[in-house]
């Protein structure tokens, strides 16, 4: 894919893991992040844009822990 594809050509969420290298559940866990995916396309500029501006979304809410609540966890075991 050339720089001018990338910017204007509209990609499922299939093309779109394609193009970005990434499994398709990566694409549907940025959707259900709030990432807009309007007739259920984008382009990868787009996505891009939005993972850049979103780096943490992908992580669960129970993995943003400090080191202490690990440990904690750990030491249950």
């Amino acid at each position: 894919m050339n720089q001018l594809d990338t910017e204007i050509k509209l990609l499922n969420a299939s093309g779109l893991a394609d193009a970005m290298g990434v499994n398709a559940h990566y694409i549907s866990r940025m959707k259900r992040a709030g990432f807009p995916m309007p007739d259920g396309r984008a382009t990868v500029k787009e996505a891009l844009a939005w993972r850049r501006e979103n780096p943490t979304y992908h992580i669960p809410k129970e993995h943003h822990q400090d080191a202490s609540d690990q440990q904690d966890v750990a030491s249950c075991k």
